[in-house]
């Protein structure tokens, strides 16, 4: 029986999805929407029925089972308190994987990034985080909370501070921005 490998980089925006043989060969990749607790209405039922659906797909047209995964990593947006990582961690069993990793997303830009496995990865998407791995391989991971601890970044962040400046020079008398045209043309 062939064996695969599965890699998954889920954010609050998009998930990729990838398969590869065991020798490391690519073999497929698919690229859907969030499957992040944080931005499903159903949670992690919400992400268990995502990812469930892709899976579901993926496995199909390439004609494996879920037997055929030798290790799957799963690098999450939401993975930021021990919680959130036992919770996603039951998704992943319930999925049918036996041998897998759930990490938060910023663990994957170290590993991808690097050649020695360590080192720093700042997420900044749609939301952002911050990850590091010492030569010990111990980890840390800071921020993906969101603003009510102050973990303002990413493009969510981004994008209210220009509505906020346009809104401002448009209808509180604020300084006039170049973004104002820019953000009116794109929401009409």
């Amino acid at each position: 029986m062939k064996e695969y490998i599965i890699g998954v980089d889920g954010g609050n925006t998009k998930t990729d999805y990838f398969l590869f043989d065991i020798a490391g060969n690519f073999i497929d990749f698919y690229r859907g929407g969030t499957c992040s607790h944080e931005g499903l209405h159903d949670s992690f039922a919400g992400s268990y029925r995502v990812m469930n659906e892709v899976f579901t797909n993926l496995f199909q047209r390439n004609k494996i089972t879920i037997e055929q995964i030798k290790t799957a990593v799963f690098g999450l947006a939401g993975v930021d308190t021990p919680f959130q990582k036992a919770k996603l961690e039951e998704v992943v069993q319930m999925l049918g994987f036996t041998q897998f990793k759930v990490v938060n997303d910023s663990f994957l830009g170290i590993k991808a990034g690097t050649t020695n496995g360590y080192g720093v990865c700042s997420i900044n998407g749609t939301g952002t985080s911050s990850g590091g791995i010492d030569l010990d391989g111990k980890n840390l991971q800071v921020g993906g909370i969101g603003a009510i601890v102050g973990d303002e970044a990413g493009g969510s962040w981004i994008a209210r501070q220009a509505i906020r400046v346009v809104y401002d020079a448009c209808y509180r008398f604020g300084q006039q921005t170049l973004l104002t045209e820019i953000v009116m043309k794109e929401l009409g």
